[in-house]
C-alpha cells in the first residue's frame, strides 16, 4: 500500500485539488448552513480548507518541478548515453575492419568452421568492450551488447579468476547458442615483463561442446599473435582509457 501511495499520490492531489475548491465554494456561498458547527464557526473551516488548499498545491508544485528536472537529468542521460554509443561505434569502425582481417586469418589458421567464432574485449572502467569479432557464420559473427557489465557473467569470472576452456550451457534468453568457451587474457606492451598487466581478453566460442579444435596450445599462439597486433599496430588501450578518463 505505501509503494502504491508513493507512486501514485500525484494522482490523489489532481483529484483532490477540484474537489477542495468546490467545496470551499459552496462553504463560502452558505451551501453547508445547515450544519449546525459550520453555522456557528464557519471561519475555522474556512481557514481549515485554505490550509488544505495551499498544502496541496505545494505538492502539486513540487512534483512538477520535480518532473521538470528529472526530464531535464533524462534528457541530459540520453544525449551522452548517444555520445558514448556515437563514441564507441567510432571506436569501434576505426579498429574492427583491420582487426577482423586479422581474426579471419587466424580462424583460417585454426580451421575454424562456421561453427566457431572468435571475440575481442578490451577492459575499461570495469566494463568489457567488444571491438573485434569474426566467424564464417554471418548469424553467429553477430555483436549483441556493446560492453558487458555483469559481475555475474563468465567473462568476468574469468578475468578475476584466470583463463579457462570449458563446456557451457547456451543462453536461451540471450540467444546464446555457445556450448563450449575459451577465455585468453591480452596483455600490455612491456618489454621486461610481457604478461604483467592484461588490459582484454580474447573469447572463442564454438556450438560444439565436444570439439577438439579448441587445444590450449594453438589457443595461446592465436591470443599471443592478436595481442602483437593490438600492441604494436593499434595501440588502442591508451587511446580507450584517455576517453573514460576524460569523462566521454
Amino acid at each position: 500500500m505505501k509503494i502504491w501511495l508513493k507512486n501514485n499520490y500525484h494522482h490523489i492531489v489532481d483529484l483532490l485539488i477540484p474537489v477542495v475548491g468546490i467545496i470551499f465554494t459552496l462553504l463560502i456561498e452558505g451551501k453547508f448552513n445547515e450544519i449546525k458547527d459550520i453555522k456557528l464557526h464557519p471561519v475555522n473551516y474556512i481557514v481549515g480548507l485554505s490550509i488544505i488548499s495551499i498544502v496541496l498545491l505545494i505538492i502539486k508544485f513540487i512534483y512538477v518541478l520535480k518532473q521538470t528536472n528529472l526530464k531535464k537529468e533524462v534528457s541530459e542521460l540520453n544525449e551522452e548515453n548517444r555520445f558514448l554509443k556515437e563514441l564507441i561505434s567510432n571506436f569501434k569502425y576505426q579498429i574492427s575492419q583491420p582487426l577482423e582481417d586479422k581474426l579471419y586469418k587466424l580462424s583460417k589458421e585454426l580451421t575454424f568452421d562456421n561453427k566457431c567464432r572468435i571475440t575481442v574485449y578490451t577492459h575499461t572502467t570495469d566494463r568489457f568492450f567488444s571491438i573485434g569479432r569474426y566467424s564464417q557464420n554471418t548469424s553467429y559473427k553477430k555483436f549483441g551488447r556493446i560492453a558487458i557489465k555483469d559481475k555475474d557473467e563468465l567473462i568476468f569470472r574469468a578475468w578475476n579468476n584466470g583463463e579457462l576452456i570449458e563446456v557451457i550451457k547456451p543462453d536461451k534468453a540471450r540467444n546464446m547458442k555457445s556450448e563450449k568457451i575459451a577465455i585468453k587474457y591480452l596483455y600490455e606492451k612491456n618489454e621486461h615483463h610481457p604478461n604483467k598487466d592484461k588490459f582484454g581478453v580474447v573469447v572463442f566460442e564454438t556450438t560444439q561442446k565436444n570439439t577438439k579444435k579448441f587445444n590450449s596450445a594453438k589457443l595461446d599462439v592465436a591470443v599471443k599473435s592478436i595481442n602483437d597486433f593490438l600492441n604494436n599496430t593499434m595501440d588502442i588501450r591508451q587511446d580507450l582509457n584517455f576517453a573514460m578518463k576524460e569523462g566521454l
